[in-house]
């Protein structure tokens, strides 16, 4: 697989058609946590607020035990995650 003709982000694009999947997980930005701490919140709420959180969901916590759409959202935005937080850290 490569990256997104269009926006160059997305590696789960199929290469040969050139289709991107960012816009169906752009709509997963008000999708709501149904778990743990921050429960209820939303996803883009999350992504900029605790960032640090995603990266311990998606390294701690198995795949078959996370939601399929937080999975995808943490896979596609895992660059900016990680930007996010190591950010919040230096401050």
């Amino acid at each position: 697989m490569s990256r997104c003709f269009n926006c160059e982000a997305c590696l789960r694009c199929e290469s040969k058609k050139g289709h991107c999947h960012c816009n169906k997980f752009k709509a997963y930005d008000n999708e709501m946590i149904k778990f743990g701490k921050y429960k209820g919140m939303a996803f883009k709420d999350l992504k900029e607020t605790y960032p640090d959180y995603l990266l311990w969901v998606i390294s701690s916590i198995p795949k078959q035990k996370i939601d399929n759409k937080l999975y995808d959202y943490i896979y596609v935005n895992r660059d900016d995650i990680t930007s996010l937080a190591s950010n919040k850290r230096r401050k």
